[in-house]
């Protein structure tokens, strides 16, 4: 009989648990030492991919037993008992659909969306570097040198986008509020964690970070599609290395 409470006392902790064992000692550990030079290097692109893929399809098999556990637990209920709102059930309530061609179109707008936003300042940020605080001036910029990486990386990138917004975005922004954590406490929590992936560049890295966090958010909230927001944020990523090793002297 107490089964489902049961589950909902442990399922409290689920979302701390999954950032512990993704992200929390690459956080624990951030150095900026030779970190703008990662994506040059073969070990690191392939290295990253070792450990990225496995996370996203645990993850993604962790939504699906979620989805299903809510399925049967409504299976019990009539309509007017359910919390959810029509339509938002399983894998969708996730943004988990079916990819389609229509989210191409999506993806690149959100990609120009961060691009319009980031550029600007990452442009004055560069104008400015030798004259602002050290806290506030960036301590890693990122920078690809090596042409023969661009396949690699690209692969890379799109991993990134699937993988930190599968959790940052897709999870938490559905999981927090059921339980109980208001719409803005989750965004909040979804920000600044994903953006405390970025402290080894420093606050404007920090900053930045949390810029590209809420307008994925938004994205993902309006959309309510994973694929929109994790191939903008790849290709966002993406193009961002890509400036750097067509324009000279250029850094992210």
């Amino acid at each position: 009989m107490n089964e489902a409470p049961d589950r909902d006392r442990y399922a409290r902790y689920e979302p701390l648990l999954i950032f512990a064992a993704f992200f929390l000692p690459a956080y624990l550990f951030q150095s900026p030492a030779g970190t703008g030079e990662l994506f040059n290097s073969l070990r690191f692109n392939l290295a990253y991919l070792a450990q990225a893929l496995p996370q996203f399809f645990l993850l993604l098999y962790l939504i699906r037993q979620k989805g299903k556990q809510q399925e049967s637990d409504e299976a019990t209920m009539t309509s007017a008992d359910s919390a959810e709102p029509p339509g938002a059930r399983g894998l969708a309530a996730f943004g988990v659909v079916t990819p389609t061609l229509g989210v191409v179109p999506w993806a690149v707008v959100g990609t120009l969306v961060l691009l319009v936003f980031l550029v600007p300042l990452a442009f004055v940020g560069q104008l400015m570097s030798s004259s602002l605080p050290v806290a506030l001036a960036d301590k890693v910029k990122w920078h690809l040198a090596n042409p023969a990486m661009l396949p690699l990386v690209f692969v890379v990138c799109l991993t990134a986008g699937y993988n930190e917004e599968l959790y940052f975005r897709s999870y938490l922004l559905t999981c927090l509020p059921r339980l109980g954590v208001p719409a803005g406490g989750a965004l909040l929590v979804s920000t600044l964690l994903f953006a405390a992936g970025h402290l080894y560049q420093g606050l404007a890295g920090f900053l930045g970070t949390g810029i590209v966090g809420l307008l994925l958010a938004w994205f993902f909230l309006k959309k309510r599609n994973l694929h929109v927001v994790a191939l903008a944020h790849g290709l966002y990523n993406f193009t961002a290395l890509l400036l750097t090793l067509v324009i000279p002297g250029a850094s992210w």
